[in-house]
């Protein structure tokens, strides 16, 4: 994943103007409980209820039961495990479309892989839908749900 220019401009303002790498900074500014969060983000851990796929830090049996009564298991599924990565950051309006689609294809290939370290008998989908050009929406959500 590249870096944002956002985070590139950051990077370069250190040192007195000659920069440091974006480790130096994790080094410098991060801590182990973003590390951690971050993580459980891009490598997430997954629930499986029912026969199906759940992002173990959304799920609640109490908003599945709430969502499969207006829609079928599958949308219920993939409306529990959405993320609207447009909205994550607070920083986010700084964030082009571009680098928020990158986040997004990014995410994607991990999810995937977590999926498939976990559950290699499963088949999922990583569902990407972006809105982002769409006036009055503005949005990209990342969601998964089995393809069984």
């Amino acid at each position: 994943m590249q870096t944002s220019k956002v985070f590139a401009a950051e990077l370069a303002t250190w040192n007195s103007g000659r920069g440091i790498s974006s480790l130096d900074w994790i080094i410098n500014t991060g801590s182990f409980t973003q590390f951690t969060a971050y993580a459980r983000l891009i490598f997430p851990e997954f629930v499986e209820v029912q026969d199906r796929l759940y992002l173990a830090d959304l799920f609640t049996q109490e908003r599945l039961d709430e969502l499969r009564k207006g829609s079928d298991d599958r949308n219920a599924q993939v409306f529990m495990n959405v993320i609207d990565l447009s909205t994550m950051f607070c920083d986010a309006d700084e964030q082009s479309g571009d680098e928020i689609r990158e986040l997004g294809r990014f995410l994607e290939k991990t999810w995937t892989a977590s999926a498939a370290a976990s559950f290699p008998h499963r088949r999922i989908h990583i569902i990407l839908d972006d809105n982002l050009e769409e006036e009055g929406v503005g949005e990209l959500l990342i969601s998964l749900v089995d393809e069984n």
